[in-house]
């Protein structure tokens, strides 16, 4: 890909200033349907949804007295987002995902922009998958279609005909602030915010919305700043541009120009420099 040398002059300036590296891509548009997971090892039991999925996940979860899944597929956001397993290598296969053993739990999932020769349309829908044990949820993880999911011989509900907007507020009740300000682990926050910003849905642009208000908590702020970075496109770098000047916490300001640094939007390199700049005057 042939870029400006005014392009590359401000993106090598940025890399030497945050210390990231800032990948300009403009997604192409992908055509989205929900489908099915990819399972083995598993016990699968399909059936549609029948009432909202909110009491349908709260009465799975307290019939759960041993472990097993629950798993549905709702439309991804576009462009060569890829939601995968975290054995750096050893997981992609001929570029497929996969398999990624849910029991095992070494590594938990990660998120992936693969870049090179691949195809710019990412797979299209997300599997969102949630593990219950003695009555409540534990776990959520979300993965790319194209993956191929190990349960561990533990038996899976797969529900079909799940709305986007009723998943995003059943994930939005799992995400906890105090969970989010802890390092470490696989939290189930984490991985219900994570879910949430991999839907093409309207919904989910309102969510973040909420996670990043000023009398939000910093831990979740700040994770719902990547995210916003991260997945959200035009969505998530208006909603950056906000908290850049509304913040009430430097920490989390600072963050923001990280998250913008991994937005795939064209203009968020921009919103960079305008940052750094206001904030060089500022201490001159």
């Amino acid at each position: 890909m042939r870029i400006s040398e005014n392009s590359m002059i401000r993106t090598i300036a940025i890399m030497a200033i945050t210390g990231t590296t800032f990948a300009l891509a403009c997604h192409a548009n992908a055509q989205q349907t929900a489908g099915k997971a990819q399972f083995t090892n598993a016990k699968v039991e399909e059936r549609e949804v029948k009432a909202r999925l909110a009491e349908e996940v709260e009465s799975w979860a307290k019939g759960s007295q041993q472990a097993r899944w629950l798993g549905y597929a709702v439309p991804a956001i576009r462009g060569d987002h890829r939601t995968c397993c975290g054995n750096s290598g050893d997981d992609w296969n001929g570029g497929k995902c996969g398999p990624c053993r849910l029991e095992e739990g070494k590594n938990g999932n990660s998120y992936n922009l693969r870049g090179g020769d691949v195809k710019l349309e990412g797979p299209t829908n997300l599997v969102v998958l949630l593990r219950a044990e003695k009555g409540h949820v534990g776990k959520i993880r979300a993965f790319s279609d194209d993956c191929t999911l190990d349960a561990g011989g533990l038996p899976v509900t797969w529900l079909s005909g799940v709305k986007p907007a009723e998943s995003v507020k059943v994930l939005e009740t799992f995400v906890d602030s105090k969970e989010l300000d802890e390092r470490g682990g696989e939290r189930l926050s984490r991985g219900a915010l994570m879910a949430i910003a991999m839907h093409a849905d309207p919904s989910a642009d309102q969510a973040m919305g909420k996670f990043v208000s000023p009398d939000k908590p910093e831990g979740m702020r700040r994770e719902a700043a990547f995210w916003a970075g991260e997945a959200r496109g035009a969505a998530g770098l208006q909603l950056l541009k906000r908290m850049a000047k509304e913040d009430p916490s430097n920490e989390v300001r600072a963050h923001v120009a990280f998250a913008l640094s991994v937005s795939s939007e064209c203009s968020a390199v921009d919103e960079m420099i305008r940052i750094i700049f206001n904030r060089a005057t500022n201490c001159s």
